[in-house]
């Protein structure tokens, strides 16, 4: 991927999100901002523009579309290549596991990404807000360090809490939701399994309780996303998604106990494949860039 198609996805990513831009918001300020020339903010400008995210307004500046309703990118060199967000989230998540909680070197690590500093501190500091990096006041940043026996742990509370949540709103399932995610869940024509993992927020987010959806917001970031790199095998995502049918259709049938069982399974199933994965990590002593 150019240093433009990067621009680009990042200002995207930005404007979707409606996170802050550069004020005035210029090729200029720009430019500044990812430490680069006015060559290939301009590029991406021009990709933007194409694509609507960026219209001219009266006085014909440029600036981020009220509408916001993004053309599918097509520009980039692979449309399989993870975001640079996902790149940089699996880094962290691999010295966290590998038990690293050094400081990161800013200026190897922005070279490894091929991003400016400046980059790379937006999306530590995006990081650092979902409890992967802790920021150090005149000394950096450092990977959240991952126990084993946090694993654990986490896994009894979120157990408790989202089979709390799920009794209290079983009554009030949205059928036909339900029927989305049982839906999303089925394999491809071609038997390729698809996982989608929307029902656990579903019955967290409607529960109403405050304390619940806190835990989950200050930890299930993270360990979803630790749970997701331990779940790349096709049989382990084969095996969720058939766990999560069960738990969708007995919902639906309003079988509770059924549910419930197959929900604390699931839970604890992960945990087996999340212990095989730190103990690779560990073992081949694996390190990033930045050591």
């Amino acid at each position: 991927m150019s240093l433009s198609d990067r621009i680009a996805e990042e200002l995207s990513d930005r404007i979707n999100a409606r996170e802050d831009l550069p004020e005035p918001f210029s090729i200029a300020n720009v430019a500044r901002l990812f430490d680069v020339s006015a060559s290939p903010v301009r590029t991406a400008f021009d990709q933007l523009v194409e694509e609507g995210l960026l219209i001219r307004d009266e006085s014909g500046r440029l600036t981020p579309n009220p509408g916001r309703k993004p053309k599918r990118r097509t520009n980039r060199s692979d449309a399989h290549e993870p975001s640079l967000e996902v790149r940089i989230r699996e880094f962290i998540i691999r010295r966290s596991l590998a038990g690293n909680d050094s400081f990161l070197r800013e200026e190897a690590t922005a070279e490894h990404f091929g991003i400016s500093r400046t980059v790379l501190r937006h999306w530590l500091g995006k990081l650092a807000g979902q409890g992967f990096v802790e920021h150090v006041q005149r000394r950096g940043w450092r990977s959240r360090l991952f126990l084993p026996q946090d694993l654990e742990h986490y896994s009894e509370v979120r157990e408790t809490l989202e089979l709390l949540a799920l009794r209290d709103v079983r009554e009030n399932l949205d059928p036909e939701m339900l029927k989305s995610i049982l839906a999303g869940n089925q394999p491809l024509p071609d038997g390729t399994p698809q996982l989608d993992n929307r029902l656990h927020a579903y019955w967290i987010n409607l529960s109403g309780n405050y304390y619940i959806r806190d835990f989950f917001d200050r930890h299930g970031v993270f360990h979803a996303a630790i749970f997701d790199l331990a779940t790349t095998e096709t049989s382990a995502v084969a095996e969720m998604a058939e766990q999560h049918r069960v738990i969708l259709e007995s919902l639906l049938e309003k079988n509770w106990k059924k549910a419930e069982a197959v929900l604390s399974k699931h839970i604890r199933s992960q945990i087996p494949r999340v212990e095989r994965m730190l103990e690779e990590i560990r073992s081949e002593g694996k390190k990033g860039p930045a050591e």
